[in-house]
């Protein structure tokens, strides 16, 4: 059974093989096993923690086309989950995310990948859970009516309505980003 076409750059290990005989059997475990650890450490890890994590996912080379003399170099993801809290009345509530994104000489030191929030109203049950990366428009109320903007700077989550976003007194901030640019 095939999981994807031949072409495709993957992660997934052939679940049929052939043992071989008993002479070239260490070998071929040895390099079955490094197959499984290169396969396992880059799929991509669904723990989403108040601390961060390694994610497992790996973007492009930035430096440029691979060559034989200079391989490609991934750059790995991290993720830290914040409890944010309730979200606020027609203002600006912050947040420290506690990111040295700035080492006093190269502001460009990190990179966001993902940034986004989901929210909840206890008082309504599923139907009032709101998800935003970015700019949220509440689609009920009219596609540019009461705006919910997410942006990050330098030290702080910064999460601004333009409507009573209190009943959200639950909400999630989810930060994916590469630790060299």
């Amino acid at each position: 059974m095939t999981f994807n076409p031949s072409n495709a750059i993957s992660s997934y290990l052939p679940v049929n093989f052939q043992l071989p005989t008993e002479e070239t059997l260490i070998a071929f475990i040895s390099k079955r096993e490094r197959e499984t650890a290169n396969i396992l450490n880059i799929k991509e890890n669904a723990n989403y923690e108040n601390f961060e994590i390694l994610t497992g996912q790996q973007f492009f080379d930035s430096n440029g086309t691979p060559t034989i003399n200079r391989p490609t170099t991934k750059r790995y993801i991290f993720r830290t989950v914040y409890n944010f809290g309730a979200l606020p009345n027609n203002a600006t509530k912050t947040l420290a995310h506690g990111l040295v994104l700035d080492d006093g000489v190269n502001p460009s030191t990190w990179f966001f990948t993902k940034i986004h929030a989901t929210a909840f109203d206890p008082t309504k049950g599923a139907e009032k859970a709101i998800a935003f990366d970015g700019t949220y428009y509440d689609i009920a109320a009219g596609a540019v009516a009461n705006p919910i903007n997410l942006f990050v700077d330098q030290t702080n989550i910064n999460i601004t309505t333009t409507s009573n976003r209190t009943n959200f007194t639950e909400c999630i901030v989810t930060l994916e980003y590469m630790k060299v640019f």
